[in-house]
């Protein structure tokens, strides 16, 4: 092999590299993560940023920096050796724990800045991001399109899916017009909301769309849990308001204070997934309102 020959060949391997870097984007990041995943090195629910290579070639990353403030280039920089295969994935910790593919800093669930800066500290990537919600993430609509979404069903370390993408998150919450208690007649309860449609539920589960919009007032006198939230087209559905009404006489003369837990029964009760019925015990975790 001639020397003009390997000179070509080294051309093309660094135009290669090159090419390969500046396809690498940030592709979807949590800011508040609880419960969506386990980090396997430190055993805790940590933020994340997942960065996405475009290309069909290996990505080389080691030696770029990944910041939280777009003043700072140089805030983290990543291991040197670390590679993104072709339309491959990269999963970093932003836990403060600064070692491995853990950040030397936490993303703030307030609202701030990430950027991707390559060796040379040139801005390669970034999003500046708003006030984040528990186990939501924003991600791309799709791996490395430019559309970013809202998803409730995060994807850390694998593709983005389009079909589950929401355009926001919807913060109207139903308010009541008598809060939960110990009643001795008959409640007729409203239910309203500065905007969007109200859904409620009256056996424990949270409410979905698939559940009964609300219409009217609510007449009972007996013991009842509802359970109800706002829904916006197109928008991840707002929190759920959770209200326990108990009629049994014998609670107000009780010495002790009295706690409702509200969930969907088959977390409980179901041959699968509850928690009462298995012939061992489990170490799942279900949502309960308290």
């Amino acid at each position: 092999m001639n020397v003009s020959f390997r000179v070509l060949l080294s051309s093309v391997f660094l135009l290669t590299v090159l090419i390969g870097h500046s396809q690498v984007v940030i592709n979807e990041f949590m800011a508040s993560n609880s419960s969506v995943i386990d980090d396997p090195e430190f055993f805790d629910s940590g933020d994340w940023v997942e960065l996405y290579n475009t290309s069909g070639t290996t990505a080389d990353m080691g030696g770029y920096f990944l910041t939280d403030n777009l003043n700072d280039t140089t805030q983290w920089m990543i291991p040197v050796g670390t590679l993104i295969p072709g339309n491959g994935f990269l999963l970093i910790w932003a836990d403060g724990n600064d070692v491995g593919l853990h950040a030397n800093y936490k993303l703030s669930s307030a609202g701030e800045e990430i950027g991707l800066y390559n060796v040379d500290e040139e801005l390669v990537d970034s999003f500046i991001y708003s006030a984040q919600e528990t186990d939501i993430s924003r991600g791309r609509e799709s791996d490395g399109v430019a559309t970013w979404s809202w998803y409730n069903q995060p994807t850390p370390g694998t593709s983005n899916n389009p079909a589950i993408a929401y355009e926001g998150v919807t913060f109207f919450v139903p308010y009541f017009s008598t809060k939960g208690g110990h009643f001795e007649s008959e409640q007729s309860i409203e239910l309203t909301s500065l905007g969007g449609t109200i859904r409620y539920t009256l056996d424990g589960r949270s409410p979905t769309t698939n559940d009964a919009i609300y219409s009217g007032i609510i007449d009972f006198s007996d013991q009842t849990f509802i359970r109800a939230r706002v829904f916006v087209e197109n928008e991840i559905p707002g929190p759920v308001v959770t209200h326990s009404y108990f009629f049994d006489p014998s609670i107000p003369l009780r010495e002790l204070p009295y706690v409702s837990l509200v969930t969907d029964p088959d977390f409980f009760w179901d041959d699968d997934v509850g928690l009462y019925v298995q012939s061992f015990k489990p170490d799942w975790e279900h949502p309960v309102n308290i």
